[in-house]
Formats: C-alpha cells, sequence, structure tokens
C-alpha cells in the first residue's frame, strides 16, 4: 500500500529480535490494563502539556461517525464452512477454553493475581455451571477443555499453534473460547469457531468465513474510525498531523495505514507517517522527530506498541517536541495503566477505545458489576474487588456471545449454523467489557462505538471526556 498522497514516508526497518513479546503483551494490555514499570523519566516541564486536559468533552454533530451509526455489515459467506460438527451430541457441547498464562511475565512485572490461570478457570468454570444448571444450551450441557497460553512463546505446547492442535485434533472441541483471538485455529485444517475479546486484521476474519468471532473491531476498522472520528470531533482541522507504527506487516502497521488513507480521503493526508522497528526504535526515533518538527507536526497519532510509544515521547521530550499525542485501541494505548510513565507532555492526550467505561464516579460498568458480583458469590476464590484490572468481566462478554450463538443455532448445531447464528444475533443487551455494538452478516466483530478519553499527567490515567461515539 503507497502512503497517502503529500504524506512524508519515513521507514525503519531492522531485525525485530523482541517484537513478537511486545505485540503479545500489547494485546494482552488491550484486555486488561496493566501498568507497565517501564522507568523512562520526563524530560519535559510540568507545563509541556498545560491546558490540554480541560479542553472540554470530545463530542461529534449527531454523535456518530459515517453514513449511520452502527458496524457496516456485509454478505455472509458462512456457505462456504463445514456443516460437519465435532465435539457435539445430542447432549453435550465440548468446548477449548483458552486461558492467559502470565507465570513467564511475572518478572516484567505482569503477574496481576485478578487474571491468575486459577481465577480465569474458575471464572469460566463458574459460568459454565450456571448454563449447565439451567438445562445447558438447547438441552446441551457444556463440556470444557482448559489450556493455557503463553504470550511469550510461539513454541511448546502453550504456544497457539500447539493449542489448535490439541484441541481440534486430540480433544476434538467443537469451539475456541479465550481473550485473544485464537484466530489461527479458523484456519481450513480446523474451521474450529473461534470467540475472543480481541480483535485481528479484516482479511483473517474474511478468510474464516465468519469462524472468528470477537469483542473489539476488527484492526483496520478501528485505524479507520480512529481517523474519521478525530476529523468529526475537531482534533485534526488546523493542525499539522504525524502518525508513528511499527513496521510489522500487521497488527501496528495497517491499521495506522488505514487511518493515514482514510485521512488522505477526507481530505487530511498526514505530513510524516514513521514505521519504526521497535528492536531499534532508541537509535532510530530521533530521526523521525526531526522531520516531524521540519513539517511542522504539532499533533502525533501513536499507533506503536507500548514501549516504542514510551520511547517516542521520551526521546520527543529530550528534543524539545511537545506535540499534542492521540491514542486508539491500536497497541492497546487508549487503555490505562500501559502508559502511566509517560512523560508531562502526554497530559491532555485523547484516546478512543472499544471497551466500557464506568461512569465518572463510579468503579464499574453495571454489566460489569453484575458479572464480577455472580463470579464472588459463585466461586470459593478470592473475591475480585470492583474498580481493580481483572479478567471475570472479559470471560462473562466471551462465554455470553457463545451461549447466544449457540443457542440461536438450536439442535443442528455445527460451525456453518453456529455462524450463521452469530451473524443474526445484532445486538446482545447487557454485554460487559466492551462498548455496544452488532453482529450482523459477514460482520463478526462486535464493537460499534468508541468512548472517547482524555489523559491527565496528574492522576496518570485515562478519564472518559464524553460520550460514546457511534461509528462504523
Amino acid at each position: 500500500m503507497n502512503p497517502p498522497p503529500h504524506t512524508e514516508h519515513f521507514r525503519v526497518v531492522a531485525p525485530a529480535r523482541a517484537y513478537g513479546v511486545l505485540v503479545a503483551l500489547s494485546g494482552l494490555l488491550l484486555a486488561v490494563g496493566l501498568a507497565i514499570p517501564l522507568g523512562l523519566a520526563s524530560s519535559a516541564p510540568s507545563t509541556a502539556g498545560a491546558g490540554r486536559s480541560g479542553s472540554g468533552p470530545i463530542e461529534v454533530d449527531g454523535g456518530n461517525v459515517g453514513a449511520r451509526p452502527g458496524g457496516l455489515t456485509g454478505t455472509s459467506t458462512a456457505g462456504q464452512i463445514t456443516d460437519v460438527a465435532q465435539g457435539v451430541t445430542d447432549t453435550t457441547i465440548k468446548v477449548g477454553v483458552m486461558m492467559l498464562d502470565l507465570s513467564a511475565a511475572e518478572p516484567l512485572g505482569l503477574g496481576l493475581p485478578n487474571f491468575s490461570v486459577d481465577l480465569q478457570r474458575a471464572a469460566y468454570q463458574s459460568l459454565f455451571d450456571k448454563i449447565n444448571a439451567g438445562g445447558g444450551i438447547k438441552g446441551r450441557t457444556i463440556e470444557p477443555v482448559y489450556t493455557s497460553w503463553d504470550p511469550l512463546t510461539t513454541t511448546g505446547e502453550h504456544s497457539d499453534k500447539a493449542i489448535c492442535i490439541h484441541l481440534a485434533k486430540d480433544e476434538k472441541v467443537f469451539a475456541i473460547l479465550g481473550t485473544n483471538d485464537a484466530s489461527r485455529c479458523t484456519g481450513a485444517q480446523y474451521q474450529l469457531p473461534v470467540v475472543a475479546k480481541n480483535p485481528s486484521l479484516e482479511h483473517v476474519y474474511r478468510d474464516s468465513h465468519g469462524l472468528l468471532v470477537s469483542l473489539d473491531p476488527a484492526l483496520e476498522r478501528t485505524g479507520r474510525n480512529w481517523a474519521s472520528i478525530l476529523l468529526k470531533a475537531g482534533q485534526v482541522e488546523g493542525r499539522t498531523l504525524g502518525a508513528v507504527a511499527v513496521a510489522d506487516g500487521a497488527a501496528s502497521q495497517l491499521p495506522v495505514k488505514a487511518a493515514a488513507d482514510r485521512l488522505a480521503e477526507l481530505g487530511h493526508p498526514l505530513a510524516v507517517l514513521g514505521e519504526l522497528d521497535p528492536a531499534n526504535s532508541i537509535a532510530q526515533v530521533p530521526a523521525l522527530i526531526q522531520k516531524m518538527k521540519s513539517a511542522g507536526v504539532d499533533s502525533v497519532m501513536l499507533g506503536t506498541d507500548f514501549a516504542s510509544a514510551l520511547r517516542f515521547i521520551a526521546l520527543a521530550e529530550s528534543q524539545h517536541f511537545y506535540p499534542r499525542y492521540l491514542t486508539s485501541d491500536i497497541g492497546a494505548l487508549a487503555s490505562n495503566g500501559v502508559l502511566a510513565n509517560a512523560g508531562n507532555s502526554f497530559d491532555g492526550a485523547v484516546g478512543f477505545t472499544a471497551s466500557a467505561w464506568p461512569a465518572k464516579g463510579e468503579l464499574e460498568t453495571p454489566e460489569n458489576t453484575a458479572c464480577i458480583k455472580q463470579y464472588n458469590e459463585a466461586t470459593d476464590a478470592p473475591d475480585v474487588p470492583l474498580g481493580e484490572e481483572n479478567a471475570v468481566a472479559i470471560i462473562c462478554a466471551v462465554v455470553a456471545v457463545f451461549a447466544n450463538a449457540a443457542a440461536a443455532a438450536g439442535h443442528d448445531l455445527n460451525p456453518r449454523t453456529f455462524v450463521q447464528a452469530v451473524e443474526g444475533l445484532g445486538t446482545i443487551d447487557g454485554l460487559p467489557a466492551v462498548l455496544p455494538g452488532s453482529y450482523g452478516p459477514g460482520k463478526t466483530d462486535y464493537a460499534d462505538r468508541l468512548q472517547p478519553v482524555r489523559w491527565s499527567s496528574g492522576t496518570k490515567r485515562y478519564s472518559i471526556d464524553g460520550a460514546p461515539i457511534s461509528v462504523n
């Protein structure tokens, strides 16, 4: 894909030995908002972002972006999926559960007690027990097969490839549920439905013919809506924009390019698009910063992993470059925790996220509260306090989507009827963890709204800054 017209394209390519780790962790951070103990001291004066955090709520005309509210649906290709089911009998549905195992990440400070494997298993099991006690799904009880996935490994029994083989071939499950997407398992050799919170690239949804079902919007869709919403919300007019992505050919580069292309279509091309390899970004970011300064960039769209974003902010401050920052769910940068150590110049940064946020003064959304309370009452595990980052609300949402679709598929449950059922669900009332959305023909990524948030260097957190905005 070519850069937008009139955009200065600055690309850095270097061996990305650490990038797989950063991508895996950024996906995790998007789900749970963990804090990263990276010690990058701010060299900017305390007034570097002065006035940005009190600019008033983010609003757009009519509250919507695009021709109509809600995500755009397309044409179903579920007819290309097998109608032969494994893991389904007259009385049971065998379901694989992919739990995140953070034990290897504990030295990085990522081993939170509210996201342990034991907690995840207890949360899933409490929900399955509740469903089974109520008669199951169309008379079928859920039989879970639990596996743990290590986001820091690409080989061995805890890698996503090994888990797909184990669940599909050895355990012969019908579907897989998890926090991070297990899109590998939707391929032609497996054809397993996968329900997850985190999204993937648009071609993965298309290639799966709907077997990949996510709560969050597809990555390129996130990029396009980010660009559209920035323009509609008055964050582009009269400004000179630059953007930073990772030259990965995937989770950072493609959604940021989608945002750049949308801005160009709307008559506001980026002045500079920088694509970096995080393995060498410390040495190479200064040159990108100089290009941005020379181009008069005053606002920077951050679309990298969290470590590269923190480095960019710190190095920009060391060069007395204090742009306004714009973030999204790309790289999880609109989540609390990931940029807790950002410098003073990050004050007033504006972000947009598909995650559900509680109203000001509340610890959780009503949907999240109900889910966490159910978990605390149904399990013997230590209670999960309201207001603390945890996996429970996400698990509730993933199980709810699966149960709704499996029930709608009826007694003839197979991969094809499951996807057709997902596409017919529309909006699911009371879904926790994510903003309202819809499923439809050719659309198996759910969220259709983005929540504006604004960063305060005083609290080192985002807070809601306006009502959720409907997007396409």
